[in-house]
C-alpha cells in the first residue's frame, strides 16, 4: 500500500508502448479523473483529490513527459493527448467525471466530444477558453518564439520556485515537492513547450466546432480575483467562461472570488464542493 497522498502508483501501457503513470484512491463510482494544466503532473491536485477519494474513486495522472510518465515523441496536440486519456480510462470503471484545470479543460472537452466513453460530468476550472478573443489577437503569437522560451525557462527557476513555495504552502509535502522540483523544473518546461506549440491552433479548432455536451452536466469555475498582472485580460476570460456555460445544455457557472488562475490551490474547498455536488447528482 502506498503512503503517497494521492494513493497507489500505477501504470497503464499505451498502444505504442509508452507508459502513463497514475495514482488512485477511494472506491465506487462515478470515477473522478483529474487533468492538470499545461506542463503540470497529477501532483498538482494534492489539495483536492484526497477529499474526493473519501467519497468515490479519484484518479490523478501524469501526462506524457510529466511526473513518471514516458515522453512522447509525437506532436502533443489536443487529439494526441485525448488519445492517451482514452487509453487510461479504458483501464478504469465508469461513469466518469473529468476535472480539467487551465489547458486541462480543452483536453477533457476534446475527449468528451468523441463520445467514446461514459463521461457523465465535466468540471472546468478556470479553463483556457476559445470564446475569449484575446487568444487570437495579433499581439499573441501562435507559437512561442526563442525569447519567450528563454523567458519561460527563467520563470521555471529560483524565482518561480520561491513564489510557488508560498502559494503551495498548504499542499501535502510529497505533492509540493513533486510540483516544485518536477513540474517547475526543466522537465515541466519541456512538457509545457511541447503542448504550447499547439495551443492556438487547437483553440481555433474548438472554436469552429462548439459542443453543447448534450446529456452531460458541465460546471465552469472562474477565478474572479483581479491581480495587477491579470486585470487587463481576466474579465474577458471570465465572460468567455460564462458564455461557454450558457452554451452547454446543462451548464453552470461558479465564481471563485478569492482566486485568480489557481482555484485548486487557493480555493480547494470550493472545487471539492462542486465535484462532490456533481457526484451526488450523477448518483441520483
Amino acid at each position: 500500500m502506498s503512503n503517497h497522498t494521492l494513493g497507489d502508483s500505477l501504470f497503464v501501457e499505451l498502444a505504442d508502448g509508452r507508459r502513463l503513470h497514475y495514482r488512485s484512491r477511494g472506491t465506487g463510482t462515478p470515477t473522478v479523473v483529474f487533468e492538470s494544466g499545461m506542463g503540470f503532473s497529477g501532483s498538482y491536485w494534492g489539495l483536492v483529490q484526497p477529499a474526493i477519494a473519501q467519497v468515490t474513486t479519484a484518479v490523478t495522472y501524469d501526462r506524457a513527459g510529466s511526473g513518471m510518465s514516458d515522453w512522447d515523441d509525437e506532436a502533443r496536440s489536443l487529439d494526441r493527448i485525448a488519445d492517451d486519456l482514452g487509453q487510461l480510462l479504458d483501464s478504469l470503471e465508469g461513469p466518469f467525471i473529468l476535472v480539467g484545470h487551465s489547458w486541462g479543460g480543452p483536453i477533457v472537452r476534446t475527449f468528451t466530444s468523441r463520445k467514446s466513453h461514459d463521461v457523465a460530468g465535466l468540471i472546468l476550472v478556470d479553463q483556457s477558453d476559445e470564446r475569449d478573443p484575446e487568444y487570437f489577437t495579433k499581439s499573441r503569437p501562435s507559437k512561442p518564439n526563442a525569447v519567450q522560451r528563454v523567458t519561460r525557462l527563467a520563470m521555471h527557476t529560483v524565482g518561480l520556485r520561491l513564489a510557488s513555495m508560498r502559494l503551495l504552502k498548504n499542499m501535502p509535502a510529497d505533492c509540493m515537492r513533486e510540483v516544485i522540483w518536477g513540474d517547475l523544473a526543466r522537465s515541466g518546461l519541456r512538457v509545457g513547450n511541447a503542448e504550447f506549440d499547439h495551443f492556438i491552433p487547437d483553440l481555433r479548432t474548438l472554436l469552429a466546432k462548439p459542443d453543447a455536451f448534450s446529456g452531460i452536466e458541465v460546471t465552469l469555475i472562474s477565478g474572479t480575483k483581479l491581480s495587477r498582472m491579470e486585470k487587463s485580460f481576466r474579465p474577458g476570460l471570465i465572460q468567455a467562461h460564462q458564455e461557454t456555460a450558457a452554451a452547454c445544455e446543462s451548464g453552470k457557472w461558479v465564481e471563485a472570488a478569492a482566486s485568480g488562475h489557481y482555484p485548486p490551490i487557493t480555493e480547494p474547498d470550493l472545487v471539492i464542493r462542486e465535484i462532490l455536488s456533481l457526484v451526488d447528482t450523477i448518483r441520483g
